[in-house]
């Protein structure tokens, strides 16, 4: 069960980058993908760590150790501070705290932008939506 579970998420990962499509369809440059997908992936590790029953990462380096290979271009973008992400806090799928918000782009507080609730939900918020939801801790 477990290794299947990892062999979904990484060839639905792979599959993301591979496409690098966004969502208006237009081609992307060769090695770069959209805060969109970015995000989408990073879900996706969050719910493969949720259904390992394991600890969600601490911090970069531990992020870093056991998904570098799932997150390769989403890691670049937690290092130079594009993409902030609450260590620590993991997936949950309901209840009130599932809305709040696990890692979002840098400057969504004061322009928008996209963030990942803790139930794995991607989307783009305006600046006001962003300050209404709550940040995981």
């Amino acid at each position: 069960m477990f290794r299947r579970a990892a062999l979904v998420v990484q060839t639905t990962v792979l599959f993301l980058v591979a496409i690098g499509c966004n969502s208006s369809g237009k081609q992307q440059t060769a090695g770069q993908t959209t805060a969109e997908q970015d995000f989408r992936e990073l879900g996706l590790v969050y719910e493969y760590i949720a259904a390992e029953k394991s600890y969600p990462p601490r911090d970069l380096e531990d992020m870093r150790t056991r998904h570098s290979d799932a997150l390769i271009m989403v890691i670049p973008k937690i290092e130079s501070g594009d993409y902030v992400v609450f260590w620590g806090v993991g997936r949950i799928t309901s209840g009130s705290d599932s809305e709040t918000v696990l890692a979002y782009e840098k400057n969504a507080a004061s322009a928008g932008g996209w963030v990942l609730l803790r139930s794995g939900t991607s989307k783009r918020v305006t600046a006001q939506e962003f300050a209404a939801l709550r940040k995981a801790r």
